[in-house]
């Protein structure tokens, strides 16, 4: 009780998405940080699954952390 997690996660999706899930979870009203450096795979990736809504993330009420892993991710952004 009274102890706030900040989760805190630069670079990839899967990680971003868990740091949201867990403090989504864990119902906090403390800040998760975001990396804001270009990655166009993890904005890729995390495009159909985050969405930004007055300031504040909204998580969808699917299974995983990235649901629909969709192979047009990789060429898009030249990763394999």
């Amino acid at each position: 009780q009274g102890t706030w997690l900040c989760p805190h996660w630069l670079s990839g999706a899967i990680g971003q998405a868990a740091s949201f899930q867990l403090a989504g979870a864990l119902r906090s009203k403390a800040p998760v940080e975001i990396d804001t450096n270009p990655n166009a795979l993890r904005t890729a990736l995390l495009r159909d699954t985050v969405k930004v809504h007055h300031g504040r993330i909204r998580l969808g009420d699917h299974a995983g952390l990235i649901p629909d892993l969709a192979a047009d991710c990789f060429g898009a952004t030249g990763a394999l």
